[in-house]
């Protein structure tokens, strides 16, 4: 029973504190970004899913530190589930497209702001997926697999463009914050322009960017609710 009890006792405090490393992790590269880039840095990607992070890490710390024996209710594991997911798109996105492709190099794109990149892009979402796998004891219902996956994507596509039709700009006066999802380029919602791809669009209309980027984190969600349900603490 003892040993029991020293192990328990060792998984509770590695738990805690890969919530902990994680939220360092995350609010260290928000605070960077946000001196460096200011309030239009919470309309990127990368900064509202390290956002999410913070949000859920704090909160397993919160509980652990108030509600010690309370079970983890619906809304933890639905928003948990959103923000692994999240993070985990930011991960592979950067380390297959956008690092590979920065004007500082590969290892130099991790380095910007003083490696708030590393930790928004890296350290973060790693230890983020660990705790997810190793230490919740379970996670969203299947009913909630379609809007848990969904829900990101939406919510962070109608506010980009809301923002845009209010007059906010961002980087070479586009009126989105990434070019693929400039609808005022050439090929607009529905049209198709490869010979056109530049710093304002990628030659492809923005409905068929937003159709990509549902199925990409449908599938991504489908991915990683199989593989907890299989390998992760899972009921």
């Amino acid at each position: 029973m003892q040993k029991r009890a020293i192990i328990f006792s060792m998984k509770k405090k590695i738990d805690l504190l890969l919530c902990a490393l994680s939220f360092c992790a995350s609010a260290y590269a928000l605070t960077m970004y946000f001196l460096y880039l200011g309030p239009l840095n919470f309309s990127y990607f990368t900064s509202l899913s390290n956002l999410l992070i913070v949000v859920v890490a704090l909160w397993r710390l919160l509980l652990a530190a108030f509600q010690k024996d309370k079970e983890f209710g619906v809304s933890y594991y639905a928003v948990k589930f959103v923000a692994v997911l999240a993070i985990l798109i930011t991960f592979l996105v950067y380390l297959l497209i956008l690092a590979p492709t920065n004007a500082n190099g590969f290892f130099g794109a991790y380095k910007n702001y003083h490696f708030a990149s590393l930790c928004a892009h890296v350290v973060s979402p790693l230890l983020i997926l660990i705790h997810f796998f190793a230490f919740d004891p379970k996670t969203i219902e299947k009913k909630l697999l379609a809007p848990c996956s969904l829900a990101y994507p939406l919510a962070y596509t109608i506010p980009a463009f809301g923002l845009g039709l209010l007059g906010v700009r961002w980087d070479h006066d586009l009126c989105v914050p990434y070019n693929f999802f400039n609808y005022k380029a050439a090929c607009g919602w529905f049209g198709f322009e490869p010979g056109h791809m530049d710093f304002t669009t990628i030659g492809v209309g923005v409905f068929y960017v937003i159709v990509a980027l549902l199925l990409v984190f449908a599938l991504f969600g489908r991915l990683l609710w199989g593989l907890k349900r299989r390998v992760g603490k899972s009921d």
